[in-house]
């Protein structure tokens, strides 16, 4: 099974937060963020020396990039769907071997997926529109959770109840971010039970698009959850982090 990628999309090369200015709406890079895993993985494809593949936040979503260290152009390596649409899930880097990237995706509504990606020829691309040419990439779905294979009771219970998740986002002018998730099956003139989220950190974030057991286990049982990106969240902006200096606790 094979997936194509919207490399076409200009979007992408967008490099912004230069001022330090919270990233605008249809932004897909923020700079680069993280620590531990995210620069373990990190390295040159191939023996190219130019093209760097690194895992990175923006506005709470784990994504993996492309930055040509020539021209420094950034740009982000992901699925899409046969219309083109993009894949706007959480992008998990799991290894990188020469021209192998291995990688981890998944959505609220769609379960882990591990896909295989090989880069045909990073040796003679002149730059990333080369590199991330459909004809110079090969895709392979490798495993999947199927939510359809259990057809138990709790397996069909399990897989109605995550097609049915819902969420809203609510955005504070300081910067501060929340995503409202439930059930889309919950009575709307009754009170459910709702439970915030805060991430550790402080330097991280919590992904609103993404398969997280934990969140499985209370949405499935009926809970609310408001999962906060509070101040001091990576991928919002150099601004953003800054707010904690000196005010932590």
């Amino acid at each position: 099974m094979t997936w194509p990628l919207a490399a076409e999309d200009a979007k992408s090369e967008t490099v912004i937060d230069t001022q330090g200015e919270y990233p605008a709406d249809d932004a897909e890079f923020a700079g680069l963020y993280g620590y531990n895993l995210t620069y373990t993985h990190a390295g040159f494809l191939n023996d190219s020396n130019r093209y760097y593949l690194i895992s990175s936040e923006m506005k709470g979503q784990e994504r993996i990039y492309i930055a040509d260290v020539e021209s420094k152009q950034v740009k982000m390596l992901r699925l899409a769907d046969s219309d083109k649409t993009s894949r706007v899930g959480n992008y998990t880097l799991l290894r990188k071997f020469k021209d192998l990237v291995l990688l981890k995706y998944s959505e609220l509504n769609v379960a882990p997926q591990i896909h295989a990606v090989r880069f045909q020829n990073t040796a003679t691309a002149q730059n990333l529109d080369e590199l991330l040419a459909k004809e110079n990439l090969n895709f392979s779905l490798i495993e999947k959770l199927d939510l359809e294979a259990d057809k138990s009771e709790f397996g069909e219970f399990f897989s109605e109840g995550v097609k049915s998740y819902k969420q809203d986002f609510i955005k504070l002018e300081n910067g501060a971010e929340a995503y409202f998730q439930r059930r889309g099956d919950l009575d709307p003139e009754k009170k459910h039970p709702m439970i915030v989220l805060i991430h550790g950190g402080p330097f991280s974030s919590a992904p609103h698009s993404a398969f997280l057991i934990m969140r499985n286990f209370l949405l499935l049982q009926g809970y609310t959850l408001l999962v906060l990106n509070y101040r001091g969240s990576i991928g919002f902006g150099e601004n953003t982090m800054n707010t904690l200096l000196g005010t932590i606790g």
